[in-house]
Parts: C-alpha cells; structure tokens; sequence
C-alpha cells in the first residue's frame, strides 16, 4: 500500500495527533491547572507555539482532547448498532465499555477532570450537556429497538431510562477503576439485568401511577 503523500494538511493532522496524544497523558498525570503547555509541547516534540497555532489556548486544548475521546465513544457504540442485524447483547455492549472506558484510566481522570471544569466553567459546562445528552439518545435508541425486536414495553419513558443507564455507566466506572474488589464483569451483569427487565411487561399497578403522576 502506498504511503499517504505528506501534504500541509496531513502534516497539520499529525501535528494535532500529537499534541492530543501528549496533552492527554500529561493532563492526566498533573491535572488541569498544573499541566505545563510547555511541557504538553515538549512531549509531542514541539514548541509551545505549536498548541496556540493548533487549539489557541489550554482550554480549547483540555476541550480537544475530551472531544475526541467522546466522539470516538460515540462512534463505537454507534457502529455497534449499525452492524448489528440482531439488538447486541450485553456482552457486545460491555466489551465497547471496557475497551473505551474502563481499561482506559488516563480518560478516567481526564473524565473527571471534565465534570470538575463544568460545574465552575459555564461554556465547558454546555459542551459536557451536549455531549451527554448525544449520549443518552444513543441508548435511548438501542433501548428502543431492543424492545421493538422483543415486542415488549417498560414502564418509564425511554430518554428517562437512557438516563438512568448513562448515570450507572458513569458511577460503574469509577467504582470499577478504583474499588480494592475486582469487578470485571459488573457492567455486563448491569446490562442483563437491565435487559431482562427490559423483556418483560410493566407492572400495571406501576404503570397507573405513573400515568396518575403525570397528570398533576
């Protein structure tokens, strides 16, 4: 295969490449506020110049890297649902975590690092919101399907259940990450149960207060 020609564009790409790969380590290891941007540069094998060039300034770089780290998520388990002619299962849906997630702790602080940035920074705040909320409509969109292919039904609307299991994913990744027990397969076994309860029909006594609820 022919090596791809080395033009200003791709030569900019690599240079970006770069950089997110060391801001990322280096964000990790020190933090946001104590990360050098001239050491993020070093790192790569750049100047400082080259970040203001590339992303302007520590922020928009931070921004960067958990842009592509999300994307890259999303774009997993959305191929995951494109290629698959059955609802995956919870095995094929864990091991899309587990590969992107929980065996990537560098993106775990930096994911955590996020959250802290958003509730005292307004605008990284409404990006973390719409990435969350792409996020939540993913699942909301295999739950769907799932429970079209099953022909079955539950008793909560579908964006407040996607909610529920994006809030789990979240909390079961720091638990994972960080508990003294290992717990490999705790995310699969939170799907299956999710998913069995997901297969069967919702309990007429709370279903009617729910629908009793929503009419106040």
């Amino acid at each position: 295969m022919a090596a791809e020609p080395l033009t200003p564009n791709r030569r900019r790409e690599l240079t970006r490449s770069a950089l997110l790969d060391a801001a990322e380590t280096v964000f990790a290891e020190r933090g946001y506020e104590a990360a050098a941007l001239d050491d993020i540069a070093a790192t790569a094998g750049f100047t400082k110049g080259a970040i203001y060039s590339n992303f302007g300034n520590r922020q928009d770089l931070f921004l960067a890297v958990m842009g592509r780290h999300n994307q890259r998520l999303l774009d997993a388990y959305a191929g995951l649902l494109e290629k698959s002619t059955t609802p995956p299962d919870a095995t094929a849906i864990a091991r899309v975590w587990t590969e992107h997630e929980l065996a990537n702790r560098t993106m775990l602080a930096l994911a955590l690092e996020f959250r802290l940035r958003a509730l005292r920074d307004e605008e990284t705040g409404r990006l973390l919101a719409e990435f969350e909320r792409q996020t939540e409509q993913l699942i909301a969109r295999f739950v769907a399907k799932r429970l079209s292919d099953v022909s079955a039904a539950i008793d909560v609307p579908i964006e407040e259940f996607a909610a529920i299991v994006y809030a789990a994913n979240q909390g079961l990744w720091q638990h994972v990450a960080t508990c003294a027990t290992k717990h490999p397969q705790l995310f699969e076994t939170f799907l299956e149960v999710l998913m069995r309860g997901a297969s069967a029909d919702p309990a007429p006594a709370r279903t009617s207060r729910r629908k009793a609820s929503s009419r106040k």
